[in-house]
């Protein structure tokens, strides 16, 4: 795992997926399949860019403060909802390369 300051690749991809998730599941019209569907298939990419088990579980967490970031980011208006549409289907796209 990287020291305090450094973040690994794989802690950098899973917040970014994070923020992406986070605010496309405030949006009612985005169905829970689909963010699931999409969160299965980061989770692949995640794991293999996790350097050992300590990173991937950083990794996990970092998703996490991603998804809350996200969330946030569409409550409080700095992210519209289309915004939100608009990068999750990036994201599938980008996850089906």
């Amino acid at each position: 795992m990287a020291s305090n300051n450094e973040r690994t690749r794989a802690e950098d991809i899973a917040e970014a997926i994070g923020v992406v998730i986070g605010a496309a599941s405030t949006c009612d019209w985005i169905s829970q399949e689909r963010l699931q569907s999409t969160v299965d298939k980061a989770r692949g990419v995640v794991m293999a860019a996790a350097r050992d088990e300590a990173d991937a579980a950083a990794a996990t967490g970092r998703f996490s403060a991603g998804f809350e970031i996200g969330q946030a980011a569409i409550e409080d208006g700095r992210i519209d909802p289309q915004q939100a549409e608009n990068a999750l289907s990036d994201l599938e796209r980008e996850l089906s390369i």
